[in-house]
């Protein structure tokens, strides 16, 4: 139970993604919680008290910033897609396609809870199951980089380790979490141990890779960020929420899709320059093959002269 003393100005709560006026004056609130919805952070965010204009301008601010993460992330994921129907169904383009498909269905958590489009869990899993999906696709992608078979054991463990997490995003709040309530806390520190060693093999196999793959770095630099990021996010689990923009591990993601955004551009303007020598080389063989005819055609009519003339002469 928490007591507040308000200020004789317009004030506004907010807890769980909704907003209440409060009225001016003085006033009592006791804030009751509970955790009923089994998410296993559900009692971790203090509520933000302050005027109405400046609690508007943060929401606009976190919003605006969620929805460029979210439809940018979206925008490159169709890319790629694309791009890999196009060019011969290359694993990356696929791999780093669902990578930001699945980023722009996590990123957009706050857009979900603030219009009331989930219900329950089901909001939280989704943003949960496709949080780990990404990380998936992006441990999928390491292996496929780096390609060194001294880390193909900890490659397969980690994408094992993935795939777990996925299915237990919903094992456990739909199965476990009713009956045995005791087991938010267990799943809180199986996502901890998850984090610490895909962060730690994410940023070893990435660093290795840098140095016997030159041709891919700044991917796997990229690769590396985004581990760096969860072990951030680890690190300042409970101690550190935004504000006004986001969480560590998210600019981390968004970082790494900005590095695949220049991997589309390069292969987009690779497949360019081959359209342009192909045009190119097609336009020289129509001109030989058009000089070649030309000669023939002038020979035949020269031919066909010449023996038109000796035929009208006398035997």
């Amino acid at each position: 139970t928490l007591y507040l003393t308000l200020f004789p100005y317009t004030t506004l709560f907010r807890s769980g993604n909704s907003l209440i006026f409060l009225p001016s004056g003085t006033a009592e609130i006791t804030i009751l919680t509970a955790n009923q919805s089994h998410y296993y952070s559900g009692m971790i965010y203090p509520p933000l008290l302050g005027p109405l204009s400046e609690i508007q301008r943060l929401i606009a601010v976190q919003l605006l910033l969620y929805g460029l993460f979210c439809f940018f992330s979206l925008g490159i994921s169709i890319a790629s897609i694309s791009l890999w129907r196009r060019r011969g169904r290359n694993l990356l383009h696929i791999h780093y396609g669902l990578l930001c498909l699945f980023f722009s269905i996590h990123i957009s958590y706050p857009f979900v809870h603030w219009l009331r489009l989930g219900s329950g869990e089901l909001s939280y899993i989704a943003e949960d199951s496709s949080y780990y999906a990404m990380v998936l696709c992006i441990t999928l992608l390491t292996g496929q980089l780096t390609r060194m078979r001294k880390l193909q054991l900890f490659h397969k463990l980690a994408v094992g380790i993935s795939g777990t997490m996925i299915l237990s995003s919903v094992l456990f709040p739909y199965i476990l979490f009713p009956v045995i309530p005791q087991m938010i806390l267990v799943y809180g520190w199986l996502i901890s141990l998850f984090k610490l060693y895909i962060s730690l093999y994410l940023i070893a196999a990435s660093l290795a890779g840098m140095i016997h793959n030159t041709r891919n770095i700044w991917l796997l630099y990229g690769n590396a960020m985004f581990g760096a990021g969860i072990f951030a996010d680890l690190l300042t689990g409970g101690t550190y929420e935004p504000i006004r923009f986001a969480w560590l591990d998210e600019y981390a993601s968004f970082i790494m899709v900005i590095f695949f955004t220049f991997l589309i551009l390069k292969t987009n303007r690779e497949l360019a320059e081959d359209h342009e020598n192909l045009t190119s080389s097609l336009h020289s063989e129509v001109e030989k093959k058009t000089e070649f005819l030309t000669r023939l055609l002038d020979e035949r009519r020269s031919f066909l002269s010449s023996a038109a003339h000796d035929l009208k002469a006398p035997a």
